[in-house]
Order: C-alpha cells, then structure tokens, then sequence
C-alpha cells in the first residue's frame, strides 16, 4: 500500500509541476483600430463606367508615385448588373506623396474573346468546346526594383478567362486560362508595351515558368489556382505572396526572387484557414509593405457570414524569409493595426496597399460605395501610415 500512496504522489507532484511550469500563452497585445473617415482618391480621366479597385502604390524616390489599380467596366446594356465584364489594368501618378492622383494610362485591356477548354466547356454543359468571353487583367502590383537596370519596374497581375453570361449572371472563371503575368520596363509609362510573361500558375493552367504547387506539401485539388499577387523589394529581393486556391481551400503563400525575378523559389505558408478568428474565416487579397525595416502583411479578413472583405488587418512578419509572422505561443495572430471600413455596410473594403513615402495619402483602401452607383467601387486615402 505505502508503495501504491508513494507512486500517487509523485504522479501527482508531476502533474504539478507540468501545470505549474507550463509556459502561459502570451496574451494578444492590444492594437490601434483605424475608424475615422477617409478621403476618395479622384482619378480625372479613367471613365471606367463601374469604377476602381485593387489599388497598388509604389514610389521611386520620396516624390513620384505611382498608383495601378483595376479600372472595371460594364457594356452600357448591363450597366444595372454588378457582374462585371471588362476589367484593366490602370496607371496614375503623384507627384506631393498621395495628395493627388494624375491618372494617366492603361497598362492591360480587357478584351472579348472565345477560347477552347474542353474541359470547362463541358462542365459547363455546352455542347460546344468554344467559350465565348472575356479576359480580365486585374489585382495589379507594381513593384520598384532599383538594381535592375532596364527592367526596374515589374508589374504582377492576375490574368484569366471567363464566360459571358446572361442578365448579369455570375461569370464562371475558365481555369484553365489562368495565369499570373509579369511585366517589366524602365518605367511605369512603357509597361503598356513591355512583353507579357505567364510567370506563376498551377497544373490545371499550362504554360507558365513556375508551378509551386508540389513545393508546398498541400493536398491537390481539381479546381486550383494563383490569384491576388502581393510584393516588395527588400533587401536585393522581390518577394510575392500568392492566394493559392484549391476548390474552396485557400492558403496564402509566399516566393521570392534574389536575382531581379529571372528565378524563383517557394519560401512557404503564410496564412491559411486556420488563422482565421471573431466572425472572419480567413484573408484573401493580402498586400506586403515595408516601412523602418519592418516588414508587413496587409491583409483584409473574409467574414464568415458573407464571402466579402471587411476592412484591412496589419500583420508584422517576424522573419519573412521564413514566411513567418508574429503570432503568441498558442501560434494565434498578433495583429498590429486594423483599418476599419469608413463607409456604411458591411460590404467589399479592404484590399489595400501602402508605400512609406505616400506619406500624405497613407495606406490606400478600396470600398464598394452604394452610393456611387453605377461606380460603386472606388480608391480612399486613410491618411494613416502603418507605423506610427
């Protein structure tokens, strides 16, 4: 018996000892929410007839910035209809740090076209394998790399094919059209003729250089794809993070470039569904910004109610060569600011961008604005830095 009391205290000085010694989850510093009203970017000259979204700020020096962003039409027939049909890929300039915005020409252009798949054709129930449509250029980045001559700007965007649809239905993307594009020039003026190269994209989609989905260890699915390109130049490298998405799973990953992006190598996760948190499900649409050495993740949360974002969340990364962000020791997200939504409605807001030097502009954010009908999607400066 003495044995049997002996064997049940020490198992029970062990557990103990476990409980006691056990490192405390660190508690999730509080952050600085944003929620003040913002102003709207004008941009004279882009009559998009349906408005402006997908922002990206990249500057040269601390006085010439530069803006892309998705320029998004309708035909005049369907202009009451939200599905929109044309989507490009725009250019505006500053020149007193985001205060104003000159815009001043397309980069891509949407353009109606018919493609063979086949396969989509079928699983669209046509008896044809032609599919009438058009091609999208949207969810632009440009990015500013300094050290290489001739090519010093490189634009990333999403391109891809969809079907055209009756009384605005919604547009079935065709996958295996899609790819993300690479564009470079000496400047951001003379990417509209700069050749376009099929850089990222997935199995389902051929003809791109690189194709990370082996790389990332994740399962594979039938329907994938790469959207949403996030980057920064930092430190001699061009860094990418990906929306890779497969059938309704998405992860957001990261790659990275150290020779000017003639090669690219898969880095790993940043975020996927698990991160998610309150009533938001995940974040789709990040953005990477740079400011004091730090490196950031912008990055809009997707409710869970509702396939929409809402607002922007800032994460810092705590090594982003290992694609690792700050997170307390149950491995939960520390968030560092959020950016609310300014306007009414818990609608589309939030994939948003940011340069240090738009220091009068601030983190530039989209929002669906009902009351800008028929332009319901429109650019607001936040006139708030990340850090600070």
């Amino acid at each position: 018996m003495k044995k049997g009391y002996i064997l049940l205290a020490v198992i029970v000085i062990i557990l103990f000892l476990i409980i006691v010694l056990k490192p405390k989850p660190a508690e999730i510093q509080n952050y600085q929410v944003i929620d003040h009203p913002y102003d709207r970017i004008i941009l004279s000259g882009d009559d998009a007839n349906k408005g402006f979204f997908d922002p990206s700020v990249e500057y040269k020096d601390e006085n010439t910035g530069y803006l892309v962003y998705s320029s998004l039409e309708q035909k005049p027939e369907n202009i009451q209809f939200f599905n929109i049909e044309f989507i490009h890929t725009s250019l505006a300039k500053s020149r007193d740090n985001g205060k104003t915005w000159t815009y001043v020409k397309r980069l891509t252009e949407s353009t109606s076209d018919s493609i063979e798949s086949p396969y989509f054709a079928k699983l669209l129930g046509q008896d044809s394998d032609t599919i009438e449509g058009e091609w999208h250029n949207e969810v632009p980045v440009l990015v500013y790399d300094p050290d290489d001559s001739g090519k010093q700007w490189k634009l990333f965007w999403h391109k891809y094919f969809s079907k055209d649809m009756p009384n605005g239905e919604e547009r079935p993307r065709i996958l295996d059209h899609s790819w993300i594009m690479l564009k470079e020039a000496d400047s951001p003026e003379n990417l509209d003729k700069a050749e376009e190269i099929k850089l990222f994209s997935t199995s389902l989609s051929p003809g791109a250089r690189y194709n990370f989905e082996e790389a990332t260890g994740l399962p594979t699915a039938i329907h994938n794809a790469y959207t949403e390109p996030g980057a920064v130049y930092w430190n001699g490298k061009i860094y990418v993070s990906l929306s890779y998405f497969r059938n309704d799973e998405h992860t957001l990953i990261l790659v990275s470039s150290s020779d000017h992006g003639k090669t690219w190598n898969y880095v790993g996760v940043i975020l996927d569904g698990k991160d998610g948190f309150g009533d938001y499900k995940n974040f789709w649409g990040a953005g990477l910004a740079e400011e004091q050495g730090r490196l950031f993740l912008l990055a809009p949360p997707i409710q869970k109610k509702k396939d929409g974002y809402l607002g922007t969340y800032v994460f810092e990364f705590e090594n982003i060569d290992q694609a690792r962000l700050k997170r307390d020791n149950d491995g939960k997200l520390i968030p560092y600011k959020y950016f609310k939504r300014s306007l009414p409605g818990n609608i589309n807001s939030g994939q948003a961008d940011y340069h240090k030097y738009n220091t009068y502009g601030g983190l530039i954010m989209p929002q669906a604005d009902l009351d800008s009908n028929p332009r319901i999607a429109q650019l607001w400066s936040t006139k708030e830095n990340i850090i600070g």
